[in-house]
């Protein structure tokens, strides 16, 4: 897709904590240096492609948040085996991109931003690293494996040891067997009481495949400082362009209160 006015998009390539080639697409702004960095996390099985994610990249860039959305591994561009990731590799992909971003963003502040169970691996990331600034969460679990409960295909694959295929949107996936395992092992609830950074927290009200009660207890969890927003009118996947931007022009101003002030 063509870059939208005033954003510059760049292909980029960085290995992670495994030496795995992962892809990403940078959306900064056209003219000046960012006030923001942000890692976007996609949702299960999705790419840095989705069409939401596409948009509210853009939207953040032309505010001024530059923001990089990455491949998770085996999904993509990407390289390495999806079979072989579970939400902790997950989550070591996000510290490979904020890695990655120490070299390129100077002293501006970077942001996690994870979408469905994106979500529940940039709260994972953020907790392991204590540069990122604060954290946003788009339609993600409170318990992150409430996402089980539409894939029995992980409990299979966690019985019989050995990946077991699947289906999402059209595209075939084989999951590993540890898959499951490490959805429980995420204890989100610990996860929030730790993190110690301000959350956003944003999930549409008419979300059909993790509803919005999902977002309330994920914010009610949460300790202060926090902020949720309810995206009236969207969809899990954030499909409509308009719904996409307005999310990023939420998370944008957001960002933009948690910046150091120029008078200090």
């Amino acid at each position: 897709m063509t870059p939208a006015p005033g954003v510059v998009r760049e292909a980029v390539r960085f290995p992670n904590d495994r030496g795995i080639s992962l892809a990403g697409r940078l959306d900064r702004p056209a003219r000046g240096a960012p006030r923001a960095w942000a890692v976007v996390a996609p949702c299960f099985t999705c790419t840095k492609d989705l069409t939401g994610l596409y948009h509210l990249a853009g939207e953040l860039a032309r505010r001024g948040v530059a923001a990089l959305r990455v491949d998770l591994t085996g999904l993509g561009e990407s390289g390495g085996a999806f079979e072989e990731a579970d939400l902790g590799t997950q989550a070591a992909d996000l510290g490979a991109a904020l890695a990655f971003l120490r070299g390129r963003r100077g002293e501006a502040p970077v942001f996690l931003v994870g979408h469905s169970l994106g979500g529940a691996a940039a709260l994972l990331a953020a907790r392991a690293t204590a540069e990122v600034a604060g954290v946003v969460t788009i339609a993600a679990p409170a318990d992150a494996v409430h996402v089980a409960g539409s894939f029995p295909q992980m409990a299979e694959a966690e019985a019989a040891g050995r990946p077991v295929p699947v289906t999402v949107l059209g595209r075939r996936f084989r999951l590993s067997p540890g898959l499951l395992g490490s959805l429980r092992r995420a204890d989100l609830g610990r996860v929030l009481d730790e993190l110690g950074r301000p959350l956003l927290v944003l999930h549409a009200p008419g979300d059909r495949i993790a509803p919005v009660a999902e977002g309330e207890q994920l914010f009610a969890r949460a300790r202060q400082p926090k902020a949720f927003v309810p995206l009236a009118g969207a969809d899990h996947l954030l499909s409509r362009p308009g719904h996409a931007r307005r999310a990023g022009r939420w998370i944008a101003r957001w960002i933009g209160e948690w910046l150091p002030r120029p008078d200090g």
